[in-house]
């Protein structure tokens, strides 16, 4: 069965770098070119990486529904971003999101591949 693919998580480093110097108690100077490179930096979506690494693959219902929660997060992270937000607690809480379905990919299901399994 196929996967997502983890190394997409690196996609998300202004994110991650930016939560990390918070985090850290960086220096200001040093927090401060973190939030600059999360606020300058677009965050790609799962469909336009999968679609540049790999091209048009078939996918699975069941992963098609895990892409649109993680694309769903990246564009929400991508809206605050683009009206100058950076807080904290909700970039942490939307990167813990798209974490946690690489962690679970066979959670959650979607309502229609629930309704298929129950069929079977």
């Amino acid at each position: 069965m196929r996967q997502l693919d983890e190394k997409f998580l690196l996609k998300l480093g202004s994110a991650s770098n930016y939560l990390k110097r918070l985090d850290g108690q960086e220096d200001s100077r040093t927090q401060m070119l973190a939030k600059r490179a999360f606020l300058h930096r677009p965050l790609m979506n799962y469909t336009e990486y999968m679609n540049h690494e790999s091209g048009v693959v078939d996918y699975s219902p069941e992963l098609l529904f895990l892409i649109d929660i993680i694309d769903t997060e990246i564009a929400s992270l991508n809206d605050h971003r683009e009206k100058n937000l950076c807080d904290y607690e909700f970039i942490k809480l939307s990167l813990k999101k798209i974490e946690d379905v690489f962690r679970n990919q066979n959670l959650p299901m979607s309502p229609e591949v629930r309704k298929n399994q129950d069929s079977l």
